[in-house]
């Protein structure tokens, strides 16, 4: 590579201008990108190599007076020429394809690990979560080796190098971005990153020649008290087998089944749909439940502390056990729906004598020219012959008006 003519490969020579050298990079990348042409990858990234030197002006200048190896010595970072074109051409030179695929590193073997976990969901009750020390079991599927071919895929006699990665299990892509062009690697599609194929009517019918098959596995994950919902819980290497590289893991996400009675906040709890009628909220109530931990609960609260519509009260203490400390627990919160008497629950001399007992009402005298109106009770939406709120539109206008509204928040 350090004795070839960039000119020569973009097609032009040293008298072209910018604009020349361009068309021609233009050119010959949409001839040779790997996406058009897979087996012209090394020509691709000698194009692109050669576009990067004789478009700067500067290290053209370089090369047009000391070649290549000039560009190299006036490079920061590369100590010696073959450091700097791996720094371009990574999978040249034909490296041996051992477990881990040639030229990937820790880097992609993380990748790899990455690529092979499984994820799955398991539903826990409130319950669960509560009170801890309980495991429940997972199914799953994840990909291993196949045991008929060891995971070669076919008899070993026949395994090929690929030639579609020179036997590196990757390779190079790139991306466009006006005149720049990207480089990055990725997985061989021909080799599945194997760096090996088999020939077609050698492949193994047990894994047809993937090397692969899948299986199913139970897995038992313990709940710990208190835990969070949407917690992860890892399961090192009990995730797929990728063709390179290291078993992945597998991450077991806790999902937190809705419960009938409480809502969870974090370490708090909230007692769902607490009704009282006017009487329990004026004079006093006592409601009873049970609590995640089987235990009976009763609240009470004395004659005279009024309860309010929608107020909230709190129980410290009762809520969720925290996680890392299951000794401390969140609190627990109660918001008071009050349920009032139907109409005409109590007769005239009912009503004066219950005034007596009630705060008085404000001062009030109604003015000389005040009309006095007549209020009745809203009807279902649909029902009733009056404009009403809707000011007189017809149907279809308000269908119109409610569904762009929908459009617009969904």
């Amino acid at each position: 590579m350090e004795n070839v003519e960039l000119y020569e490969i973009l097609g032009v020579d040293k008298s072209s201008t910018y604009a020349e050298i361009k068309k021609n990079y233009r050119k010959l990348a949409k001839e040779f990108h790997p996406d058009k042409n897979p087996e012209a990858g090394d020509k691709f990234k000698e194009i692109s190599f050669a576009y990067e030197i004789l478009s700067d002006p500067e290290k053209r200048k370089i090369y047009d007076q000391y070649g290549l190896k000039g560009v190299q010595e006036g490079s920061d970072g590369f100590g010696d020429a073959s450091e700097f074109f791996s720094h371009w051409f990574p999978f040249s030179g034909g490296q041996s394809h051992g477990g881990g695929g040639g030229g990937g590193g820790s880097f992609g073997n993380n990748r790899s690990r990455a690529g092979a976990q499984v994820v799955v969901k398991l539903e826990v009750t409130l319950e669960e979560l509560y009170n801890g020390n309980v495991s429940k079991p997972v199914e799953y599927k994840r990909t291993s080796f196949c045991g008929t071919c060891n995971g070669e895929g076919g008899p070993e006699m026949t395994v090929e190098q690929c030639k579609a990665c020179n036997g590196t299990g990757r390779t190079a892509n790139y991306s466009f971005m006006g005149a720049f062009v990207n480089a990055f690697e990725s997985t061989c599609a021909s080799c599945y990153g194997r760096g090996t194929t088999i020939p077609d009517g050698f492949r193994c019918a047990t894994c047809s020649g993937s090397g692969l098959v899948e299986e199913e596995l139970k897995h038992e994950v313990p709940i710990e008290k208190g835990a969070p919902n949407m917690l992860k819980v890892l399961f090192h290497s009990a995730g797929n087998q990728p063709l390179v590289g290291e078993r992945g893991d597998l991450i077991v996400v806790l999902v937190q089944a809705e419960h009938p009675v409480f809502i969870r906040r974090q370490n708090d709890l909230f007692l769902r749909d607490i009704r009282i009628n006017i009487t329990q909220a004026l004079c006093g109530f006592v409601h009873c439940f049970q609590h995640l931990d089987g235990r009976t609960l009763c609240i009470t609260n004395k004659p005279g502390d009024v309860i309010k519509h929608s107020e909230l009260r709190v129980v410290t203490g009762e809520g969720m056990p925290l996680r890392n400390n299951p000794f401390e627990r969140g609190d627990l919160f109660v918001e008071f729906n009050i349920d009032f008497p139907d109409d005409n629950f109590a007769t005239i001399d009912q009503m004066h004598l219950l005034e007596t007992l009630l705060p008085p009402r404000q001062p009030f005298t109604m003015p000389e020219d005040a009309e006095e109106v007549v209020m009745t009770d809203v009807p279902p939406y649909g029902e009733g012959g009056h404009a009403g709120a809707q000011g007189g539109m017809d149907d279809d206008d308000e269908s119109a008006h409610f569904e762009s509204v929908q459009c617009q928040t969904g």
